[in-house]
């Protein structure tokens, strides 16, 4: 789906805009730079089944949810990277940490790769108020897609 500006409310449907041309709309955002809002909205040349239409919208609810572990945890005023290589590292680093197997606290990149910020954990406490806030990050996101999920009213796409 892609993210089409202009509209100023959310407007979840599926329309019918020429002769072999359907809409599917779904979902509403304002991004912080923008004044007007936001839908999703994928294209399609047959009229699609209910089932493309939750294929489509859950594979967006679920590529959001995955932007938004990667992308949008901060710890201490600094953007953390969450890929999934660096989620295990973390849990892994803390694992050892606490059981007193590592020699030393590690070290984290933070921030952008245009402006990073290398950090070395100065005590098992602070690791653990990091590895904590990563995870209760995690969970947040998949909550909200989840609740997200729960609460699509699929009458609107029939």
């Amino acid at each position: 789906m892609e993210k089409i500006y202009g509209s100023p409310i959310r407007q979840d449907g599926l329309m019918k805009v020429g002769r072999n041309r359907w809409d599917l709309f779904y979902g509403f955002g304002k991004d912080d730079d923008n004044e007007v809002g936001w839908n999703w909205r994928k294209t399609f040349d047959h009229q699609p089944t209910l089932e493309e239409v939750k294929d489509t919208i859950i594979t967006q609810i679920n590529s959001n949810a995955q932007k938004a572990i990667l992308e949008g945890y901060e710890w201490n005023g600094h953007q953390v990277w969450l890929s999934d290589e660096n989620q295990r590292n973390y849990t892994l680093a803390y694992g050892l940490a606490k059981d007193g197997d590592l020699k030393s606290m590690p070290t984290v990149k933070l921030g952008s790769d245009d402006n990073p910020l290398l950090y070395t954990f100065k005590d098992i406490e602070e690791l653990t108020s990091f590895t904590l806030g990563v995870q209760a990050h995690i969970q947040g996101c998949l909550e909200s897609a989840w609740k997200e999920k729960e609460e699509i009213d699929w009458s609107l796409f029939d």
